[in-house]
């Protein structure tokens, strides 16, 4: 399943200033992890997850492009429409890159 390689890769990543990328991950406020194994104009699959940060809340998603590396969507939920909006989109990460990208927005000083 390409959703549970994606959470693989994703945890397997350093973050600076921690000894494990769980424990970044509950910095970021997650609380649970969904799937999606559908093929669709943006990739072959995806993870995404709320994140409650210091910097960033939000709904992230984590997509395996068609080329085989990363694209990372922010997205905040517009409370008028019930519909997340983009703020940020990274695109092409290499599996190393995902952990630090998503921990520099949503702890760090790039939000």
């Amino acid at each position: 399943m390409i959703s549970k390689t994606i959470l693989s890769e994703l945890k397997s990543g350093k973050v600076n200033g921690y000894d494990s990328t769980d424990k970044a991950i509950m910095a970021w406020g997650v609380d649970k992890f969904i799937g999606d194994d559908s093929p669709g104009a943006a990739g072959i699959g995806l993870v995404k997850f709320n994140v409650n940060g210091s910097k960033f809340t939000g709904l992230v998603k984590v997509i395996l492009n068609f080329h085989r590396k990363y694209d990372i969507v922010f997205g905040k939920l517009n409370n008028k429409t019930g519909i997340h909006q983009t703020v940020r989109v990274v695109n092409n990460l290499t599996a190393d890159g995902l952990a630090q990208t998503i921990d520099s927005f949503v702890e760090g000083d790039n939000a």
